[in-house]
């Protein structure tokens, strides 16, 4: 992803969820965190295999198979912090994308 954080949020994470074989989505979310550094203007690249995605389930972390890309159907963008983590995150803040490529 090539993208740049501005304002108060720095803490980010995609998740992407996948139709099961019954054609209804997975009760899974799988999810990357990542930081970015809200004192630059510049556009920075990060690197999120897919690999490193991990699983939830209400919140919680799960101990399950790794996402698989042929079965994802949504892909979100969400601010991240608070909520069951050791830090939080409040303000306003925007995450403005210039694209996301896959490999």
């Amino acid at each position: 992803i090539k993208a740049r954080s501005q304002g108060q949020l720095s803490n980010w994470k995609i998740f992407v969820k996948e139709l099961q074989e019954d054609n209804v989505p997975s009760p899974f979310n799988y999810e990357f965190s990542f930081a970015m550094n809200n004192a630059s203007e510049d556009f920075e690249y990060i690197s999120m295999p897919f690999a490193d995605f991990k699983a939830y389930l209400n919140d919680g972390l799960v101990n399950t198979r790794p996402v698989k890309l042929e079965k994802v159907i949504l892909l979100g963008v969400q601010a991240h912090g608070g909520h069951n983590l050791d830090y939080e995150q409040s303000g306003v803040g925007s995450l403005e994308i210039d694209y996301i490529a896959l490999y």
